[in-house]
């Protein structure tokens, strides 16, 4: 090759350098702007997003949608049928000579049989009843008397609605629901017209004939044991009041009051001198001679104070301690031996002891706060350690007041005191029929159906 070619492919081979870096600056710088503008996008796509979930009323979905679990049980385990009643009201053979499928004759004896159960209900109809009513003079008292109509309330007076629909009303509005789709049920049903008025007596007369047992059911309560007691709010022509509720064993109280005081267990329990397991909330305080606070209260307001009030790096060490306590002791709810309970009660109590010592009252206020409160209740938060079928939480107040909080989101409250009063009474009832496994229809007629003297 003459050496005149070298040249030109030195020059050629510098040239082709440049133009690579040339390019590949280019792609680096392709790369870069091709990023920003995916973000770029990705930033578009979310504040669409916001702005026309804020026109519809919705929020932007902005997160990663969550996984939910597989409805049913696990692969594996044994499936579960509804239970066979233990009543048969009738039986009924069922036989057939002419296949329903190509219509060709059937054998002349049967290969095998089989049962089946089905349950149904009885079409219902409105039993309208004309009761004459022979009064006769009474010669020692000199007065007119009549018998008792049956299944009235009172047995006579102006009623016009038998106790069976009376009933009936009070359970469905006890259920939540409204008077507008309970008079709807009724004329699908039964064909029955009824007021909202006409529904309303029912349920205020049914209180009434109901308040001599809530009475009672008060003083039955003051005898148990130990009680549950927990408050939410309950509201009567916009106004807020409180809706109270004291749970025993057997009873259920329920009592609504403006006030949110300590004036309310005193009126409703009056000298009660068992336990009382309650939230810190100061009015369960002035009944009961012993205390057992609600622990899941506590552990909740150590998950809520880290989650919304931005606590030192004090308070996470003392909330380490607390709930390592905590947990402890509920781990020893299921000891049968009383003896390792009380000695596992003394060693906590020495536990919250030496942590309230470590901490002055000028720490991080979070820990100040929960600090005061276990200086006030150090001897309240063991106290189901040594006692028997005594809880470590509240659930049972709350499980019980749940029904009310439903209704209360369906009806906002009560127009009256008297509305709220009747509401108290009928729910106190139907929750003591549940804690007596007894049907609240079935105890309601039972009662009702008898004179007011033999209640």
């Amino acid at each position: 090759m003459p050496d005149g070619h070298a040249p030109d492919l030195e020059s050629e081979n510098a040239r082709l350098r440049e133009e690579n870096a040339r390019l590949r600056a280019e792609v680096e710088s392709l790369k870069t702007e091709n990023a920003r503008m995916m973000e770029e996008l990705l930033s578009l796509k979310t504040t669409v997003s916001a702005v026309v979930a804020r026109s519809i009323g919705a929020k932007a979905d902005t997160k990663e949608r969550k996984r939910y679990k597989k409805s049913g049980r696990r692969y594996g385990h044994q499936g579960v049928t509804r239970a066979r009643p233990a009543r048969i009201d009738a039986t009924v053979e069922l036989d057939q000579a002419v296949c329903s499928g190509c219509g060709g004759s059937l054998s002349e004896k049967p290969t095998d049989s089989y049962t089946r159960v089905v349950e149904d209900i009885v079409p219902a109809k409105v039993v309208v009843t004309e009761y004459v009513v022979r009064r006769r003079y009474c010669r020692c008292c000199g007065r007119q008397v009549s018998p008792q109509i049956p299944n009235v309330i009172g047995g006579g007076g102006n009623e016009r609605f038998g106790l069976r629909l009376m009933l009936l009303v009070v359970s469905l509005k006890l259920l939540g629901t409204s008077y507008e789709k309970i008079g709807s049920l009724l004329k699908l049903l039964f064909d029955l017209d009824l007021t909202e008025a006409a529904m309303v007596h029912c349920v205020m007369a049914v209180a009434e004939a109901f308040g001599p047992r809530y009475e009672q059911l008060k003083k039955e309560l003051i005898n148990e044991k130990s009680i549950h007691g927990d408050e939410t709010s309950w509201r009567i022509k916009g106004k807020n009041h409180w809706l109270w509720a004291f749970l025993g064993k057997w009873s259920v109280v329920y009592e609504v009051d403006r006030s949110r005081g300590k004036d309310v267990p005193r009126k409703v329990l009056g000298d009660y001198r068992g336990l009382v397991v309650s939230d810190s909330w100061g009015a369960w305080n002035h009944i009961g001679i012993r205390w057992q606070r609600c622990l899941v209260h506590y552990l909740r307001e150590l998950e809520d104070t880290l989650k919304y009030k931005s606590p030192g790096e004090d308070f996470l060490l003392f909330r380490k301690k607390l709930r390592r306590m905590l947990r402890d002791a509920i781990r020893m709810a299921d000891e049968k031996d009383k003896g390792k309970r009380l000695r596992a009660k003394a060693r906590l109590e020495a536990r919250v002891d030496a942590l309230i010592s470590s901490y002055s009252p000028s720490e991080e206020k979070n820990c100040a706060r929960l600090l005061k409160r276990l200086r006030r209740e150090r001897g309240m938060l063991f106290t189901f350690l040594g006692e028997e079928g005594v809880d470590w939480n509240n659930n049972a107040a709350e499980r019980a007041l749940r029904p009310s909080v439903v209704i209360r989101k369906i009806t906002y409250g009560n127009q009256s005191d008297e509305g709220a009063h009747a509401h108290a009474v009928l729910m106190s009832i139907k929750e003591t029929c549940g804690l007596r496994k007894e049907n609240f229809f079935d105890y309601a007629m039972g009662c009702l159906s008898k004179p007011a003297s033999e209640r």
